[in-house]
């Protein structure tokens, strides 16, 4: 537990920088923000400003992961000699980056909310209709927190397949990845768009309102709407989440056999 504990301390102390950046790009975006609703005395500036901030954080956790692994350049030597197998190191980088991921968005949750207070005239309304709306909020946060976990993990395993294949391909190896993801890509696409895709994962279905959001301010109102709402099956999160532990394990296991140090 001690060394895992000091597994995680080292990967939180590594990925630092990703998450000062994270917060001075915060700033910087905020601030500009700011500084339009102030200049042109618009109500819903700051607060489109914090929902495409909250959006665009299902990248998040692939650039820091990047970032993370890009740090182990010129070490990788030593990352790969600890004791821990690859399934743990990846694990360690992962829990870490969801944390600071998970830090970021609450900043910007912050300011979603803030951004209500600074004008009165609409706030009471506008929390009116959220408070209808909280369950929709959650569910596109759940959503989008799974969706960047989900694309990172197949991050990792495509950083983790480049490192091997480079042994083979040497210098022409951005060819080769390039040509694994569009076959790659392409396969499942076909896979998915399948009738037996279909008939494993269309079970458990229930009904929820994320087929589309809109923010109307008009009038000193705003109007929170919702386009209709759409069927989710439980089969295609369960499958989701099969198809990341296993795609997770195996860069952790490629990690440990197929990688030279």
């Amino acid at each position: 537990m001690n060394a895992w504990g000091g597994l995680l301390k080292k990967e939180f102390r590594l990925g630092l920088p990703g998450l000062y950046l994270a917060l001075v790009l915060l700033a910087i975006w905020f601030g500009f923000g700011g500084f339009l609703q102030w200049k042109w005395n618009e109500p819903g500036i700051l607060f489109g400003f914090s929902v495409a901030a909250i959006v665009f954080h299902i990248f998040y956790l692939p650039v820091y992961m990047l970032m993370s692994a890009n740090g182990e350049k010129g070490r990788m030597h030593l990352w790969l000699h600890s004791p821990h197998s690859g399934t743990a190191l990846l694990l360690a980088k992962l829990l870490n980056g969801i944390f600071a991921m998970l830090v970021s968005l609450c900043i910007s949750l912050g300011i979603f909310f803030f951004a209500f207070n600074l004008n009165n005239a609409i706030v009471q309304d506008a929390l009116a209709q959220l408070n209808h709306k909280l369950v929709l909020v959650i569910q596109v946060l759940v959503h989008l927190i799974g969706a960047s976990i989900y694309l990172t993990i197949w991050g990792i395993f495509l950083w983790v397949l480049s490192i091997v294949l480079k042994r083979v391909t040497g210098k022409f190896n951005w060819v080769a990845m390039l040509f694994i993801i569009i076959i790659g890509l392409s396969l499942i696409n076909s896979w998915e768009s399948s009738s037996l895709f279909d008939m494993l994962t269309h079970w458990g279905s229930f009904s929820i309102s994320i087929s589309g959001f809109e923010m109307i301010v008009q009038d000193e109102m705003v109007d929170f709407q919702s386009e209709g709402i759409g069927k989710i099956f439980l089969g295609k999160y369960v499958y989701y989440a099969i198809v990341a532990l296993i795609v997770f394990f195996a860069s952790g296991w490629m990690l440990d056999r197929k990688v030279e140090v």
